[in-house]
């Protein structure tokens, strides 16, 4: 993004990125880039693939087991 920023050109309005519990911190370095710089994001995949609706639904049985 710092470099897309030193080309100058037109601003960068918003950024969009897979974004969930579970992306690399790469990702997390970008979204924290971007709120220091004005740029908006947008998140696509918010729950992440199928490959992690099991540790969902485990984690959500969890959450209910554990309601008071």
């Amino acid at each position: 993004m710092q470099e897309l920023f030193d080309l100058g050109g037109s601003p960068v309005a918003v950024n969009q990125l897979e974004y969930h519990p579970w992306v690399p911190e790469i990702h997390r370095t970008t979204v924290d880039w971007c709120h220091r710089n004005g740029v908006a994001v947008t998140a696509y995949g918010s729950m992440g693939s199928n490959s992690y609706a099991p540790q969902i639904i485990s984690q959500a049985d969890g959450a209910e087991e554990n309601d008071f």
